[in-house]
């Protein structure tokens, strides 16, 4: 099953899910200066990731390279060490990679823009030139793996809408896709990669509203 799996994600790249699709930083708002990115693995086998950045010298990233299990997700955070003295207005890019084994599977770049105050003009982009980031035992391993599902904090109601939308969601991750053949699901019950791409982001969209209920 390893092999099949290999030979069909060599045979071409394969999407990297990741929220949000886009990191601001507030040099005026202290609770911006770390923020949260997520890595989703919708897939049936288990991936490895690595962050990459252009201006690795300004971020400190805990778990910049890990391992993310079948269906379930990595929280890594990102931290802005040059959020109070800038240059601001200026636009960096991470690189998200993912494989399987040694093989790249794929790649999502996610902008990060450092601004003085909200409402400036857009950034201005930095070299894209990807280095990777040392790890310092400043910041411990923190990334926490979890499985993707959406829970709610005890004390608050989230309505049921939300909850039904989260449901659906993990409900077409966990789903078989469309050219799975070790599956002894119907193939009306399969799911494309599109499908699962959408639950994954809209799923990422329910996490981060059920934890500032």
């Amino acid at each position: 099953m390893k092999s099949r799996v290999a030979r069909s994600t060599a045979a071409k790249s394969l999407p990297v899910f990741v929220f949000p699709e886009e990191l601001n930083f507030i040099a005026k708002d202290q609770r911006t200066h770390k923020r949260l990115l997520t890595i989703y693995n919708p897939y049936n086998f288990e991936i490895n990731f690595q962050v990459l950045c252009n201006t690795p010298e300004r971020y400190a990233v805990t778990n910049p390279h890990g391992t993310v299990k079948a269906h379930c997700c990595v929280d890594i955070v990102i931290k802005h060490k040059c959020a109070h003295s800038g240059p601001y207005n200026t636009s960096s890019k991470f690189k998200v990679e993912a494989y399987h084994g040694d093989k790249l599977l794929g790649s999502k770049v996610v902008a990060s823009h450092l601004k003085d105050e909200t409402n400036l003009p857009e950034p201005t982009s930095e070299s894209l030139e990807f280095t990777r980031f040392s790890i310092s035992s400043e910041h411990p391993s923190i990334s926490i793996a979890r499985s993707s599902t959406a829970t709610t904090t005890a004390g608050h109601s989230v309505g049921v809408l939300p909850v039904i939308v989260t449901v659906v969601c993990l409900v077409l991750l966990f789903l078989p896709l469309e050219e799975d053949v070790f599956t002894s699901f119907p193939p009306y019950i399969r799911v494309s990669v599109n499908m699962k791409i959408l639950a994954a982001y809209i799923l990422g969209i329910m996490t981060i509203l059920f934890v500032k209920t």
